[in-house]
């Protein structure tokens, strides 16, 4: 796995820390040699298992979903998802400048299915819980300390199936839109998403590259299911939080060769500049590879990001410590992604 994904990445990655699996999840972390000497686990990887549960399940019932929480009462154990926390930088061997260093929070989890509005509710109670539970509490509050302190920084990443749905199409029309090649088409779509509408809360503080590829769900023997909407039910998502304006995604796509799935993967490169310290001030060194985002930042998920880069809207860019106007900035709802650059980095670090 690790010389494929070396290989797709086009720089050697290591192996940290031990995988982690559950049901159908599987994650592992990657970096780059020099950074592995820096790298500590934040606390052992977890398994949540409880996408649904009984409080979930009351909680829908309260809201007038009762056949909807009859089903969850009666799916309590199944899906569920797999946490791990990694900081890499601050002071050890490999340490790009001996800074505080960032925290990675990355949940791998598959929310509940479903099309009907009980089942965004139940995507939105599921999302919400995960993330409670994805840090110990412990930990939690030694990374806020650590934070407030201005050492550390945290970054919050959400990958795999959140299952998010296309609403308000009728499955024809969606398949006629996601089955050509034009932008147009999958901005249609998107528009009638359940995260870019806004009909869904649980990607609401987070944020996304552009999409530009058709729906990664439901396939049925190569094409789209006649039955469903085609959706973009796989999604990478990103929370920079302390490191806000400092993750910077160089590739966000969807490989929609791959056939033995009714879902087709997607992959995001995430770029995390680590701190550096200059004279006792800590800083962050600039992102040699990705020289167009270095003054842009990103907020809100891909209904602003992905629906205005396919738009070719254009706005004033704003700084990322002072939220003033910048002349000249990129737009920071546009995600222009790069091509692999040279072999030389720099003071970065990768997230797949």
């Amino acid at each position: 796995m690790g010389e494929a994904l070396s290989e797709a990445c086009g720089e050697t990655l290591v192996p940290v820390g031990e995988p982690t699996a559950m049901l159908a999840i599987f994650m592992c972390v990657f970096v780059r040699p020099e950074l592995a000497a820096t790298a500590a686990p934040l606390y052992t990887p977890l398994r949540l298992p409880a996408h649904y549960t009984h409080e979930a399940a009351d909680a829908l019932a309260k809201a007038g979903h009762a056949e909807q929480a009859a089903t969850m009462h009666a799916k309590v154990g199944q899906k569920g998802g797999v946490a791990l926390g990694v900081r890499l930088g601050g002071g050890g061997a490999g340490d790009c400048g001996g800074g505080g260093g960032i925290n990675f929070i990355v949940l791998a989890t598959h929310l509940p299915a479903g099309d009907k509005d009980s089942s965004t509710v139940e995507r939105d109670h599921a999302c919400e819980a995960l993330r409670k539970r994805a840090i110990p509490a412990d930990v939690e509050a030694r990374l806020t300390l650590n934070e407030q302190a201005g050492g550390e920084e945290t970054v919050f990443v959400i990958v795999g199936g959140v299952n998010s749905r296309t609403r308000g199409l009728e499955p024809a029309e969606a398949r006629a839109l996601g089955s050509g090649s034009e932008a147009k088409g999958y901005r249609t779509i998107m528009e009638h998403d359940e995260l870019c509408c806004g009909a869904a809360i649980y990607g609401h503080t987070m944020c996304e590259a552009a999409i530009t590829w058709a729906p990664s769900y439901k396939f049925k023997k190569g094409k789209y299911d006649e039955k469903r909407a085609p959706s973009y039910c796989d999604r990478v998502l990103w929370d920079d939080g302390s490191a806000h304006g400092k993750v910077f995604p160089r590739l966000y796509a969807c490989s929609h060769e791959v056939m033995i799935s009714d879902h087709k993967p997607v992959t995001a490169v995430l770029s995390v500049t680590l701190p550096q310290k200059q004279g006792g001030a800590r800083t962050m060194a600039a992102p040699k590879h990705v020289p167009s985002m270095q003054a842009t930042e990103q907020r809100r998920p891909s209904i602003d990001s992905s629906l205005d880069s396919n738009n070719g809207g254009k706005a004033a860019g704003t700084a990322a410590a002072a939220g003033q106007k910048q002349k000249g900035a990129a737009d920071p709802k546009e995600v222009n992604l790069q091509p692999k650059g040279p072999a030389k980095r720099g003071c970065t670090c990768t997230v797949l």
